[in-house]
C-alpha cells in the first residue's frame, strides 16, 4: 500500500517530470475530480495491478523537460496543459527528429 503521507499533489504533468528528472523514477496518477492535478510519489514498491498509478522514469521525464524548456510563451503554456501520454509522445517525436538531424 502506498503511504499517503509521502504523496505530493502537483499542478501539471511537466512538474511531475521535473520531479522525476531530479529525484529518479516516480509513480503518478491524476487526482480524481481535479483536472490537471496529479499525485506523485517516489517509486519504492510496485503499485497493485488494479491501481491507476503510472510509472515515470527519469529518462522520459528528462525528454519532456528538454522540450518544455525549449518552448516559450504560449507554446510552453499549451504544452504544459497536454495530457501526459500526449506530452510524452510529442516529446519523443521532437527528440527523435532532432537526434536524426545530428
Amino acid at each position: 500500500m502506498l503511504d499517503k503521507s509521502k504523496r505530493s499533489k502537483i499542478a501539471s504533468f511537466v512538474a511531475c517530470c521535473q520531479k522525476a528528472k531530479a529525484e529518479g523514477i516516480q509513480i503518478f496518477r491524476p487526482v480524481p475530480g481535479e483536472a490537471g492535478l496529479y499525485e506523485v510519489k517516489a517509486f519504492v514498491e510496485p503499485p497493485r495491478e488494479d491501481s491507476d498509478w503510472v510509472y515515470l522514469d527519469a529518462w522520459t521525464a528528462s525528454v519532456v523537460c528538454m522540450v518544455y524548456d525549449a518552448l516559450t510563451g504560449e507554446k510552453r503554456e499549451h504544452f504544459s496543459q497536454l495530457p501526459p501520454l500526449k506530452a510524452i509522445r510529442v516529446s519523443w517525436e521532437i527528440f527523435n527528429a532532432i537526434k536524426g538531424k545530428s
